[in-house]
């Protein structure tokens, strides 16, 4: 059976190659993170053929322009490029805490760590000021308007004057929908999205639990 990171992989690869962000033969995989487990998986950061960087999930077995995922330790992700073997190492520094972000961004998150801070809600409070944003009548985001320093929400990536939009791509305006794929991603889920407007671009922030 394909694992739910398996198939966002490939979906999220297939979709980079059809717009042409990036060039199937001229990739440079970087590993910037892994997660052990039941599936193990990797983060790799990729070039783009626009100069900038992207970020795929992927498993044993996928793809990645020629190069083809052998195995995912801990710490290193075993490829086979052009027919040579080649390990990529996760160097010390390198695991993304979400201190500073691209548009398109994964997190490695501790979910216990996400959890208690979720039900802590004075924590929430002390870390943390939100407030609804309403255009015309209608509540279309979450204004951060504030965000303690070297607080969890800080590194999670999160910024002052950020507009959260969506959760899991669910406009914030559907709440009560917002609310059931929150409450289906703690029991269930082991990522989840949120899609930020901040100044003038849009981010998307995806989280992974380990």
């Amino acid at each position: 059976m394909i694992s739910q990171y398996a198939r966002r992989g490939t979906f999220m690869m297939l979709l980079l190659l059809i717009s042409g962000l990036i060039s199937a033969d001229e990739m440079s995989p970087k590993l910037i993170g892994t997660l052990s487990g039941q599936h193990p998986v990797a983060i790799f950061s990729i070039a783009t053929e626009q100069g900038g960087t992207r970020e795929v999930i992927l498993q044993a077995g996928d793809t990645l322009g020629r190069c083809v995922v052998n195995a995912i330790l801990p710490e290193e992700a075993a490829l086979t490029c052009n027919g040579q073997k080649t390990k990529e190492l996760l160097s010390s520094g390198e695991k993304e805490s979400g201190a500073s972000i691209s548009q398109w961004k994964t997190i490695l998150l501790e979910a216990e760590e996400l959890k208690g801070w979720i039900k802590n809600g004075q924590q929430i409070v002390n870390d943390i000021d939100l407030f609804p944003h309403v255009d015309s009548g209608t509540l279309t985001a979450y204004e951060i308007q504030r965000v303690r320093r070297g607080s969890v929400a800080e590194r999670y990536g999160l910024r002052k004057g950020d507009r959260i939009n969506a959760f899991n791509h669910i406009p914030v305006s559907e709440l009560e929908t917002v609310l059931a794929a929150v409450k289906a991603m703690q029991d269930n889920n082991h990522y989840f999205t949120l899609s930020v407007r901040r100044g003038d671009k849009d981010y998307q922030l995806t989280y992974l639990l380990y």
